[in-house]
């Protein structure tokens, strides 16, 4: 319908995006990309012939392209901005490349294999400030937990203090899983680093890691010994300013997804989730009970701690920062 005179057509614009990796995290991607007012899904890849049959009847009669090169991908005619959902160790590589041809990028975490990569992304990332780059941190963006960053920022419980997150993925025993927890980077990188991200936008931008520990188990993916990984592992993080973040996650739930965190302060504290239902936040304060930006820069810091966690994780040491660098 065209609009009349002196009418504005009240539709978003949609920007052309396009989906880099359609396994188990990119097709859901695809899959709300195309119930997206603003976006409009024009092309996806995957070098996998599983992914592209999958792609060729689930999103080829909405008119995406369908490609098995990222870099011809990248050539679609429209293409303004991706998300990268493929393995870890191309979520850097591939995110530099579209950062260079001025494509807006959201990569799934983490960003990176390792701090250096970050810290090289970083650098060209400043050199492209027109173009966006963000990580898919997305509990930052949960209604419930932007309600106790809220409460938070007005003072309710005064300031944090000790933050416990932890999170619960569905147990998974299929071959295509297991191959996925090979390259995953392990527990901490792939899963943690969500409660990490949480913590720091709980405690602030300028919190200040000090040590890490952690510890681990493997009670149904026994072959992650290889790695020296775990399915369910439990870390600490102190911070400089007298703060505390404690972490579980596990990867064996058997009754679904699922995740809590506690933030204690001065003055009261702030729970999420504690109980399953609609309303999942509370507040205990003296009085009874009852938008969080993210940067490139984030990232950075969560995978600094990640990174030292899994270390300690793999070694049982301890280990301390300097610089708000790990000293592993």
């Amino acid at each position: 319908m065209t609009p009349q005179a002196g009418q504005s057509d009240a539709r978003p614009r949609q920007v052309g995006v396009g989906v880099i990796g359609i396994g188990r995290m990119g097709r859901q991607h695809a899959l709300n990309l195309l119930r997206t007012p603003s976006a409009k899904l024009i092309c996806a890849c995957s070098p996998a012939q599983a992914d592209m049959d999958w792609a060729g009847k689930s999103l080829a009669p909405y008119g995406v392209s369908i490609w098995s090169s990222f870099e011809d991908m990248l050539n679609a005619p429209g293409l303004e901005a991706v998300v990268i959902a493929s393995a870890t160790p191309f979520h850097q590589p591939q995110t530099l490349e579209c950062i260079r041809r001025g494509i807006h990028v959201l990569c799934e975490k983490p960003v990176a294999e390792n701090t250096s990569q970050v810290e090289e992304l970083l650098t060209v990332a400043r050199a492209h400030p027109t173009v966006k780059v963000m990580v898919g941190f997305m509990r930052r963006f949960d209604e419930n937990y932007l309600d106790a960053f809220s409460r938070i920022g007005r003072g309710e419980i005064g300031e944090p203090l000790v933050i416990r997150s932890q999170a619960y993925d569905t147990l998974d025993t299929s071959p295509q899983y297991k191959e996925y927890l090979k390259a995953s980077g392990g527990i901490f990188l792939d899963a943690t680093i969500h409660d990490i991200d949480l913590v720091l936008s709980f405690f602030g931008r300028d919190v200040r890691p000090k040590a890490v520990w952690a510890a681990g188990l493997r009670s149904y993916h026994k072959e992650l010994s290889t790695t020296m990984d775990a399915d369910n592992a439990v870390g600490i993080c102190e911070f400089h300013d007298s703060k505390i973040a404690f972490f579980y996650n596990s990867r064996t739930s058997p009754r679904g997804f699922d995740n809590q965190t506690e933030i204690v302060g001065t003055s009261g504290k702030i729970s999420v989730n504690l109980l399953c239902r609609q309303n999942k936040v509370e507040s205990a304060t003296k009085m009874g009970s009852e938008s969080n930006r993210l940067t490139a820069e984030d990232a950075l810091k969560s995978l600094q701690i990640a990174e030292a966690l899994q270390h300690s994780l793999v070694t049982g040491e301890k280990v301390e920062f300097s610089n708000l660098k790990p000293r592993i």
